[in-house]
């Protein structure tokens, strides 16, 4: 199982620091802020005013 989680690991290195595209960066930065905070009450907020 070792050898699984070692070719895993290489991998992900692999794509980290070969593969980027600035839309893409874009993108997983949109994708990686939608669980914070921040975009959690701009979510609540609009759905209240869409509501009233």
């Amino acid at each position: 199982m070792q050898w699984l989680r070692k070719v895993d690991h290489s991998m992900f290195v692999w794509c980290n620091q070969r593969v980027n595209h600035f839309v893409l960066d874009w993108l997983f930065g949109l994708i990686t802020h939608m669980g914070g905070a921040t975009f959690t009450i701009l979510c609540a907020s609009k759905s209240r005013e869409i509501s009233a």
